[in-house]
């Protein structure tokens, strides 16, 4: 647990400082940065060789941190309630006072989460 914790420090240490950290997901490893820095999400881009036209996902902690990016409605709340957490991405308007990184959608009004 102790290593767990310290690692989970490290990366929000290297985050904070508009980094990139490898992720162990389920099947590869991911890339994750701070979906609001410049900095990190052009890395992203660089460091996989991705295309800028293939927008990147943002992952967030709950309804309310997404609430302040995104718009939702009663379809998305009745999707959500009923497959997440899951295997699911979701495609959402974002709200016009979100501060994500236009690098992450490609300059469009939407976002996947």
């Amino acid at each position: 647990m102790k290593n767990i914790l310290s690692n989970i420090k490290k990366s929000k240490y290297y985050l904070d400082k508009n980094e990139c950290i490898a992720i162990p997901t389920e099947t590869v490893y991911g890339l994750a940065g701070n979906a609001y820095s410049e900095k990190a999400t052009s890395k992203i881009f660089r460091l996989k060789n991705r295309s800028k036209n293939n927008p990147l996902i943002v992952h967030y902690y709950n309804l309310r941190s997404l609430k302040k990016d995104c718009k939702i409605n009663k379809v998305f709340l009745k999707l959500y309630k009923r497959f997440c957490p899951g295997p699911i991405t979701f495609v959402l308007k974002l709200n016009k006072k979100s501060e994500i990184s236009k690098n992450v959608t490609n300059n469009k009004k939407n976002t996947c989460c």
